[in-house]
């Protein structure tokens, strides 16, 4: 088996950790592989400097045929994995190093025990929906789709915007707020949730649009299924502006008058390791407290 390792350059990620990941996986005769960036970071910062081959490019991944891919640190760590594999259908573990994580599962005490599930194959993939900018894509660098979230957001202290939106070239609403959310299923835990939005199972074939901060009381998150193509018109009296996906940042330049930004399902997936025996459901309860009475 070859499993790659990828991480934040961050303090929280242990050599330790890595260190039990890798004697773990020759116990067993498999080969450790590192991206490169993590590499870097782990000799420069903690001079560990193991014998393991790098990985560089998305390239790497399919020549060294890598079977599944180790996410440590939190979930802003995991979504970034998906710059790495792109389009390919590596499945990514998430260990959890970090505070609340709804992709990612706490090993923290004792890394090696993760290892053992794959070896093991104790897991299940879970296959997620992306969202994909569709238009424009020539502004934006890289990959265009993302696993949790698009979002339109102000720039800075600008004004409100207002923003039109359509499904499917039908008019479905006028935001006036400081953004708005398009979030998938797997999202609906992540920023969505923070403004408001509902929980929805992941598994759904669903977006849920979610306005950031509305002016209008009447303006309420709403599901939709994924197979829509969304439209969204930006004006204001100072319609400035970004888009993220996920965690990445760009500042798109647009004449609304003739264009607008359009948003739907991708064609590929990502595959998501679940360990057993976690369930989404228990994350609602362990990560949310639910069913918890603290009068008692």
């Amino acid at each position: 088996m070859n499993v790659a390792l990828y991480g934040r350059n961050t303090l929280a990620n242990k050599p330790e950790y890595v260190l039990a990941i890798y004697e773990k996986l020759k116990q067993y005769h498999s080969q450790l592989f590192i991206c490169e960036s993590f590499y870097r970071f782990l000799k420069d910062t903690f001079q560990l400097a193991l014998d393991v081959p790098i990985l560089c490019t998305t390239d790497d991944f399919t020549k060294n045929k890598i079977d599944i891919l180790l996410s440590l640190g939190g979930d802003g760590t995991l979504l970034e994995t998906l710059t790495l594999i792109k389009h390919l259908p590596i499945p990514v573990f998430g260990i959890n190093t970090g505070k609340l994580g709804f992709l990612t599962y706490d090993f923290k005490e004792n890394v090696a025990d993760a290892v053992q599930l794959i070896i093991d194959k104790q897991y299940t993939i879970d296959k997620r929906h992306l969202i994909e900018l569709l238009y424009p894509t020539e502004q934006v660098q890289d990959i265009h789709y993302a696993l949790n979230e698009i979002v339109i957001h102000k720039r800075g202290v600008s004004s409100m915007l207002y923003i039109d939106v359509m499904i499917d070239d039908t008019y479905l609403t006028t935001i006036f707020s400081d953004g708005v959310i398009i979030s998938t299923a797997t999202g609906s835990t992540a920023y969505s949730l923070s403004c408001g939005g509902p929980i929805v199972e992941p598994n759904l074939n669903a977006f849920i649009i979610t306005p950031i901060a509305s002016h209008s009381l009447n303006a309420r998150p709403i599901v939709i299924s994924n197979h829509h193509i969304l439209s969204f018109k930006i004006y204001g009296r100072n319609p400035q502006y970004t888009l993220s996906m996920d965690a990445r940042t760009y500042s798109l330049n647009l004449d609304f008058t003739k264009e607008t930004i359009r948003i739907g399902r991708a064609s590929n997936l990502f595959h998501l390791v679940v360990p057993h025996p976690y369930h989404f459901f228990d994350s609602l309860r362990n990560k949310l407290y639910w069913g918890t009475d603290k009068r008692f």
